[in-house]
Order: structure tokens, then sequence, then C-alpha cells
């Protein structure tokens, strides 16, 4: 029985590192979309520099509530640098996603015209 009590502990412990990583890359999703639209949508002369400030910035908040939120779990470093990794590809993929988006809606618009 306690080998199995174990085993339990073991996988649960694997899975809620699994939750924190997702519930994060999620925040960090939240966080960007709406700001990345709204400084795309404005095309100001600095957007770009704007959208890598937030997304340093975002990106760094997360990493931090995820390292704290699993800083109780025994994880080697690579484990958590994989976790790192994660959080800033989701970032990245965000604002691709975000700037498609954006220039297909300019596409339509000049198609209208």
């Amino acid at each position: 029985m306690g080998k199995s009590l174990l085993f339990f502990f073991s996988e649960a412990s694997f899975l809620l590192k699994d939750i924190f990583g997702i519930l994060m890359q999620k925040r960090l999703e939240k966080a960007l979309a709406e700001p990345t639209a709204a400084l795309l949508d404005a095309a100001t002369p600095d957007t770009w520099v704007a959208i890598k400030k937030l997304l340093v910035q975002e990106t760094q908040t997360v990493k931090t509530g995820l390292l704290n939120a699993v800083s109780g779990f025994e994880m080697d470093t690579d484990e958590k640098e994989s976790m790192v990794s994660n959080l800033c590809e989701t970032g990245k993929r965000v604002i691709e996603k975000k700037a498609s988006e954006e220039a297909n809606q300019a596409l339509i618009r000049m198609k209208e015209r």
C-alpha cells in the first residue's frame, strides 16, 4: 500500500505541475491578446517597440508567478527551463496570431474599398 500511495502522490505532483504550466500559458495569452490587438489597430510608428515591451513585461510577470507556483515541487533545472521556454513560445505565438489577424483585417478593408 505504501508504494501505491507514493506513486499516486508522484503522479498527482506531475499533473499539478502541468496544470500550473497550462494555467500560466492561458494567463499570458489573456494578458497579451487584447493589448496587442489594440496596439496593432492604433498602428503608431512605435507599435512594434511597444508590443515587444509588453511581451517582455507580461512574460516576466507570468514566469515569476509560474516559478513561485511550482517552487514547492521537486523539479530539476531542465524541467523549469522547459516550462519557462513554453511560456516564451506561447507569448510569441499570441503576438504572431494577433499580427496575422490584423493583417488579414487590413487586407479585407483594402479589398472593400
